[in-house]
């Protein structure tokens, strides 16, 4: 029986160090913000008007994958 590789591929490290770092920009982005007393969602300066058509690239490029998902 062939042993399989569980190990998580470069790209995937890569992946989810970048998810991890995005969203942790999001939330402190919001955390500021709710603070100030300001709507983070209609912000021209909230990350996730600029992440969102990356997440969505990545999602098209890699779908049915795990990740993609």
């Amino acid at each position: 029986m062939a042993e399989q590789n569980n190990a998580p591929s470069q790209e995937e490290i890569d992946y989810k160090a970048w998810h991890k770092a995005a969203w942790e920009e999001v939330h402190q982005f919001r955390e500021t913000t709710t603070k100030s007393g300001q709507s983070y969602y209609f912000s021209e300066n909230n990350p996730q008007h600029r992440l969102a058509p990356e997440f969505f690239r990545f999602y098209l490029e890699n779908r049915p994958s795990k990740y993609a998902e």
